[in-house]
This record gives C-alpha cells, sequence and structure tokens, in this order.
C-alpha cells in the first residue's frame, strides 16, 4: 500500500510539472508519514485525561489536573470534534507550567496546491507527522534575524535594505533607500504588493509568481514604493524572503542550516525540512514543515525568556523586542497589532481580557503564546477554504480549562 501511495505521487508530480516545487514537499511529506503510523489518543479515564507520552525528546509530561487544568472541558473538546468531520484540525497540544499536558492528532489531509480546496492525499497524523508551516514559518524568520544580532551577525535591525544587496542596486530608486530590515519585519516596507488582494489560487497573486519568477529576489526589490516605509502595514511574504536571504549574506548559511545550527540542535529538533524557490533562495515566507512539538518548543522558549534546558539560547530582550506590537490593526478584527513577524490578539473570557502573541499560518496553524497564565497551545490543520476552528476551540474549552481564570 505505500509503495502504491508513493507511486501515485510521483505520476502526479510528473503530470503537474510547472507545480513541482510543491508536489516535490508533498512527496516529502508523505513519504515520511506513510511510514510512521502511530496515532496519539488521549483517551479519557471518568472525568479526567492522563498525561502525553514522555519521550526522550525533552518534554516533561503531566495530567492536565497536575498543572490546575480541568480535564473535563478538555473532553468535551474531543467529544465537539469527534463530532464533526469536517473540522480539518491535525493536531492540538497544551504546555502549561513547564510541561506538555495534552497532545492531540487526527486523521487530515496533506497540503497540495493543485489540490481541490488545497487539499492532498489524506493521513494519520502524530507526533512524528511533519506539518506544513506555511506562513509561522515568518516568525521562524524573525528569531533568525534576533538570533544573527545575539551572535554579532547582524549590528543592527535599523540597517538599510539596499546596503545588503549591492548587486541589486540598480533597482534602488530613493524611496527605496528608507528602507531598513526593521520594516521589513514589521511589513511596513511600502513596497507595492498584492498578497491579500488577489486570491492564492490566482497566478497573479505575488507570492505565487514568487515560484514562477527567475529571480525572486529581483522581483520584490524592483517593486515600487507606494506608501513610505515605517508608516502602514500590508502583509508582504516578500520581506520575510529577503530577511531570509539577508541571513545568508551575513552568516554564509542559508536560513535552514543557520537555525538548524543555532536553534534546532539545541532544542533537540532532529527533523525540519524548508522548501526552496527554483532558484535555490529558501522559502523564508512559507516553506518551513516541523512536528507540533518542536512547534511547542519554540512556544515554550519564548514563554521562559528564551532559555531551555538552562541555556539561553535567545536573548531575553530580543524576545521582548520582537513580541512587542509595533503597528495596530483595528481593521482586522481578528488580530489587534503586529510585531516582528509575530500577530498580537487577546481573548475575551467573561470579565477577563487574555493577551497573546502568536505566530499564525494558513489552514490553521498556531503557536500561541499566553504569558498570563503561563501556557502554549498549538494548533495544525487543512482549513485552506474553511474557518480555523482555532479560536473557538481556544474560547470554548482550553482557556475555560484553566482553573485561575
Amino acid at each position: 500500500m505505500l509503495e502504491q501511495t508513493i507511486m501515485k505521487s510521483i505520476t502526479t508530480i510528473i503530470h503537474r510539472k510547472n507545480l513541482a516545487w510543491i508536489n516535490f514537499s508533498l512527496l516529502f511529506l508523505l513519504i515520511l508519514s506513510c511510514q510512521k503510523d502511530q496515532t496519539v489518543i488521549q483517551s479519557p479515564v471518568g472525568n479526567t485525561l492522563p498525561a502525553p507520552e514522555q519521550t526522550d525528546d525533552g518534554w516533561n509530561t503531566a495530567s492536565p489536573e497536575e498543572v490546575n487544568l480541568n480535564s473535563s472541558y478538555l473532553i468535551d473538546m474531543l467529544e465537539y470534534l469527534d463530532g464533526a468531520a469536517d473540522h480539518n484540525v491535525h493536531a492540538i497540544l497544551v504546555v502549561k507550567d513547564d510541561r506538555l499536558v495534552f497532545e492531540q492528532y487526527y486523521r487530515g489531509h496533506v497540503f497540495l496546491y493543485s489540490g481541490e480546496d488545497f487539499l492532498g492525499e489524506e493521513i494519520e497524523y502524530n507526533r512524528e507527522t511533519l506539518q506544513s508551516l506555511h506562513s509561522v514559518s515568518k516568525s521562524f524568520t524573525s528569531i533568525a534575524i534576533g538570533l544573527a544580532g545575539d551572535l554579532g551577525f547582524l549590528p543592527s535591525i535599523n540597517d538599510s535594505l539596499f546596503s545588503f544587496f549591492p548587486e541589486y542596486a540598480h533597482l534602488c530608486t530613493p524611496e527605496k533607500t528608507q528602507i531598513t530590515l526593521k520594516h521589513l519585519l514589521t511589513m511596513t516596507s511600502g513596497f507595492e504588493w498584492n498578497e491579500w488582494d488577489v486570491p492564492l489560487s490566482s497566478s497573479q497573486n505575488d507570492v505565487i509568481r514568487l515560484w514562477r519568477v527567475a529571480d525572486p529576489l529581483a522581483y520584490v526589490l524592483a517593486k515600487p514604493v507606494v506608501t513610505t516605509p515605517g508608516n502602514s502595514f500590508y502583509y508582504n511574504g516578500g520581506n520575510t524572503h529577503l530577511l531570509g536571504e539577508i541571513i545568508r549574506k551575513i552568516s554564509n548559511q542559508n536560513l535552514d542550516w543557520f537555525l538548524r545550527l543555532y536553534l534546532f540542535e539545541l532544542l533537540g529538533i532532529t527533523d525540519s525540512h524548508w522548501a526552496y524557490f527554483p532558484d535555490g533562495v529558501v522559502d523564508a515566507g512559507g516553506g518551513l514543515s516541523l512536528q507540533p512539538r518542536a512547534m511547542a518548543k519554540i512556544g515554550y522558549l519564548f514563554l521562559n525568556g528564551g532559555i531551555w534546558e538552562g541555556n539561553q539560547l535567545i536573548s531575553q530582550e530580543w524576545i521582548a523586542e520582537s513580541t512587542t506590537p509595533y503597528i495596530f490593526l483595528p481593521q482586522l478584527g481578528w488580530a489587534e497589532a503586529y510585531a516582528y513577524q509575530w500577530w498580537i490578539k487577546s481573548y475575551r473570557i467573561g470579565p477577563r481580557t487574555i493577551p497573546v502573541y502568536f505566530a499564525g499560518g494558513w489552514g490553521g496553524q498556531n503557536i500561541l503564546i499566553i504569558e498570563s497564565l503561563n501556557m502554549v497551545v498549538i494548533f495544525t490543520g487543512s482549513n485552506y477554504t474553511a474557518a480555523d476552528p482555532s479560536d473557538f476551540l481556544m474560547m470554548h474549552f482550553i482557556l475555560p480549562a484553566v482553573d485561575s481564570l
């Protein structure tokens, strides 16, 4: 059965050469997922849930009750999802008070750009499955910029963008000389861009066009500036791709290897995958695939001031700066502000407001960090054309489970 599934995917790739960049990533995920058939089910015993399985991955586990979470709400969430066959959630993890206390996986679809509703092969997700994180990748690129500063590779995020790209000096205009790395981080570069104005299914979307041009960096840098840098927010994955390439220029390491060397290996993250553009540039804005427990490590690292197992991996100063709101976005509704490739929002439960900062990605990929509750929540899924249920699950089940509310 495994061989038949793989051959079917190879045939799909051959017949869709123009989308090979996505399909080869899909094949990588598919092969890995087919080789792992473990499914984690956190089955209730009475009105309580057991601790997730303790493995050698660095996580200490505990039952929800050991950290003052009421299992009955989490059991209600499991029952709700069992009754919603089309929820498209792949994984939910909860970290509370330094321990992994909830972990649940579901059957779901891998991402396939050419598939109906962007859905590919259906597989059993589990803790070993690599998940396409889409724009959660942007937050990892922001982390890389912070690490580059901590390690002495990058003097300042106030440096001019074009100082890193002398080979593209012919594309620089007087307005573009004002653009800094901070403007790239905060999506306020002022470049003309249409990522949110044109459907991702359209070849006219600037993000999709990045995969079809000979030089993605030149494509971004050639865009005209239409607003004063630093003044206006517009979501622009091209900004993030420039940041990823700046990492390569200042460290002589591609973004994926830089993060592997200076972060992932130190966290015990041994399995990850980044997609590359056809010209060899890392897809810094959406190309990372990671396991949910690894996602939770990143959330916990930020929650814990950059410390993992007693080692300071990221400076507390960068964590604070990069997650502080830079520009407020009341017009969005689903988020309140943007920081350095991190979103800011809050949940209102009864009279209480609970602030959250998070990495968010298309389809329902989320790393939610809730400092006031000493808590991290992870969601993954494939809701590419349907509503992401993460906020509903947070407000009706996960946050009410916190006894301190």
